[in-house]
C-alpha cells in the first residue's frame, strides 16, 4: 500500500527524509540532532546503516560541526588580528570598571581634612592616638578584604569611615551605625 508495511517502502524512505530534514533545521538552530539512520541501525537493516554514505553524512556532519563552532581556542584567534584588538579593548574596559583605584590611606581626603582642621585649631582634635588606630583599622580592612571575603578593601568599608571611627570611636552599635553615612547594598 501506500507506505504502509515492514518491506522498507515509500512510507519508510519518506520518514527518514523528514528526519534528516528535521536534523538539518535543528543544526541551522545551533542544535546537533543524529539523523534516524545513523544512530544504532535505527531506520533500516544493519547493511543499510554500516555503508558508505553513513560514513559520508557524519564526515559531512562533522565538517558542519566544525564551520559552526562557538567557542574558540586562543590559538585559533591569533590570525584575526581585528577580532583579537575588539577583545583586547573589551578585557581593558572590563579591567578597568571592575579593578579598584589604588588608595593611599595616609592621602584620604577624611584624614588630611581632619589633621588640618585639628591643625588650624590648635585644639588637639586629632592625635598621634587617633593617627594610630586609624593605621591599625586600615590594616584590619586589608585583612579582612584579603583573607576573610577575597575583595578589594574599598568594598569592606570606605576609608572615611575609618577616620570617624578613629576619631570618635563608638563603644556601641547604635554608635557605629550613627557614623556609616551609606547604605548597605
Amino acid at each position: 500500500g501506500e507506505g504502509g508495511g515492514f518491506g522498507g517502502g515509500n512510507g519508510d524512505e519518506h520518514e527518514r527524509r523528514a528526519s534528516r530534514a528535521s536534523s538539518i533545521a535543528s543544526d541551522d538552530d545551533g542544535y546537533f540532532t543524529p539523523t534516524e539512520d545513523s544512530s544504532f541501525g535505527v531506520g533500516g537493516s544493519a547493511s543499510e546503516s554500516e555503508g558508505p554514505t553513513a560514513s559520508a553524512s557524519a564526515a559531512k556532519s562533522e565538517k558542519k560541526k566544525k564551520e559552526r563552532q562557538s567557542v574558540f581556542h586562543p590559538k585559533d584567534l591569533r590570525m584575526h588580528a581585528t577580532l583579537m584588538k575588539a577583545i583586547s579593548s573589551s578585557q581593558d574596559r572590563c579591567l578597568c570598571l571592575w579593578s579598584p583605584k589604588p588608595e593611599s590611606p595616609m592621602k584620604s581626603e577624611a584624614l588630611v581634612s581632619a589633621m588640618r582642621r585639628s591643625a588650624s585649631r590648635g585644639d588637639g582634635s586629632w592625635t598621634h592616638a587617633d593617627t594610630e588606630l586609624y593605621r591599625r583599622l586600615v590594616s584590619w580592612r586589608e585583612e579582612v578584604a584579603c583573607e576573610g571575603i577575597g575583595c578589594a578593601p574599598a568594598r569592606v568599608c570606605p576609608l572615611d569611615l575609618l577616620v570617624h571611627v578613629a576619631r570618635r570611636r563608638p563603644t556601641t552599635v547604635p554608635g557605629l551605625r550613627r557614623l556609616c553615612f551609606h547604605l548597605p547594598e
